[in-house]
């Protein structure tokens, strides 16, 4: 028995395909099951529930790297001309925020944008019952608001810097870490209970933080606990990075002979990935994941995600939790549009890309797909215009409605509205009392950045 039938006023299912007019979307057990005209299938699904979404539905969109932080921390150091490097260095200098409330915020705001699915890299450097303390809170949080999420916890047991410098540790000091690689098997056995009963909607993955902030011992214990699972890493996302690549570290060979790089795997950034790694990339059948907001506001570097398509590889779209709220997700297609390719392109790493990189069949309104789409309040009038004019930025981007495994999650429930709003408000009082304090920390920093090299003499 059908439990829903959705009759939209519109349906762009597909990247690529046509928009038809008085469509049904029938699901069952979380996932589409028919998709055709509605009178037809009104008589099919006679006891179905009926839910009309008026204007033009689409897929869900998947933001596949995110680090679920409701405040771009670029807005909290802004840091123009500086190294990826410095601006990393900064960031425990940045204003702390009460986890549980951060992750509810950002979770609610990618739902407003029309993101259905995201992919979260989950760091930090406390030991393994905090970092156990805020899985929990980001996992009450998507599962609150409703989002189909990748949890991927990450590991880095060596300088998050700049690898090799020995210089750097003559003056830090060796890097110490919370967690231990040989504690990662039971950090990943807790994690794992504590989100299945959230399963399937919530999913483990496991990866480097980055490749070069492992040592051969992090990444042999990751490929250890893997299993099924999927594998995520930052990589390549700055020219130190490149460099240190190319004086024997590489750190896609390196993914590789641990056995971390393959159709399961994606890798944010890749600004700096070379002709013959972008290869390897292809051939084993990973994902790479462009963050074209985060790469301009951190200077990281212009990735060549042309050369990514060329060589087959499977492109996702990232916000990275550096796009300021409120998160307008088609002007970053459209951003992408503008800079690599035609929009339908764009729209296709927004969606399609995305389930590549999160192995789940979403990113598009079929058969046997999850029942994750969003309808948009507009003027189907204008439909035969195309989906690239309907989102051409001239009309707020305003979802009516957003459905993540074939229920409604958007608009917000009265009293989940509430608490998001008082976690907002705390949030903007923590971040804007802690302004003046907060510039000064970083401010003393700078004598030691421009030691390091990580800033110009210039930079201020």
């Amino acid at each position: 028995m059908t439990s829903t039938l959705f009759r939209c006023e519109a349906l762009y299912p597909r990247a690529g395909e046509d928009i038809g007019f008085d469509r049904g979307v029938a699901v069952r057990d979380n996932r589409v099951i028919e998709v055709s005209g509605f009178s037809s299938m009104r008589e099919r699904h006679m006891s179905a529930e009926i839910i009309d979404l008026p204007g033009l539905t689409l897929p869900g969109f998947v933001d596949a790297h995110s680090h679920l932080r409701s405040r771009a921390a670029v807005q909290q150091a802004t840091m123009p001309d500086r190294r990826l490097e410095a601006w990393i260095y900064s960031l425990p200098e940045l204003t702390p925020l009460p986890g549980a409330e951060d992750s509810l915020a950002a979770s609610a705001e990618l739902l407003r944008a029309g993101v259905t699915s995201v992919q979260i890299m989950l760091h930090s450097w406390s030991d393994m019952a905090g970092r156990l303390q805020e899985l929990s809170d980001v996992v009450q949080a998507v599962s609150h608001v409703g989002l189909r999420a990748l949890l991927v916890l990450g590991l880095t047991d060596q300088d998050e810097f700049v690898p090799d410098t020995v210089t750097l540790h003559q003056r830090l000091g060796e890097p110490q870490r919370g967690l231990a690689p040989h504690e990662w098997r039971k950090f990943v056995a807790a994690a794992e209970e504590l989100i299945a009963p959230h399963a399937p909607l919530i999913q483990l993955g496991v990866g480097p933080v980055a490749p070069q902030w492992c040592s051969d011992e992090a990444l042999r214990v990751i490929a250890e606990s893997r299993g099924a699972k999927r594998v995520h890493a930052h990589a390549l996302e700055s020219s130190a990075q490149r460099g240190w690549s190319r004086k024997g570290h590489d750190q896609i060979r390196r993914l590789a002979e641990a056995g971390l790089l393959g159709p399961f795997t994606s890798l944010a950034h890749a600004a700096f990935a070379t002709r013959e790694q972008l290869t390897v990339i292809a051939r084993a059948g990973a994902s790479l994941v462009h963050c074209h907001t985060s790469n301009a506001s951190l200077t990281t570097g212009h990735a060549t995600v042309e050369e990514w398509v060329l060589n087959g590889i499977p492109t996702a779209m990232g916000l990275d939790s550096q796009v300021s709220a409120p998160i307008d997700f088609p002007g970053e297609v459209r951003a992408c549009a503008d800079t690599h390719f035609e929009f339908s392109a764009a729209f296709a790493a927004a969606t399609l890309g995305g389930a590549e990189a999160l192995g789940e069949p979403v990113g598009q309104i079929s058969r046997g797909a999850w029942a994750d789409l969003i309808s948009i309040d507009c003027d189907v009038s204008a439909v035969t215009a195309g989906i690239e004019a309907l989102l051409d930025g001239t009309v707020p981007f305003a979802p009516y409605s957003v459905v993540v495994a074939g229920r409604q999650r958007f608009p917000l429930g009265t009293e989940l509205d509430r608490k998001i709003t008082r976690a907002e408000e705390r949030l903007t009082h923590l971040v804007a009392a802690d302004a003046a304090a907060r510039r000064a920390r970083l401010l003393a920093l700078t004598p030691e950045l421009r030691t390091l090299g990580f800033i110009s003499g210039d930079d201020k």
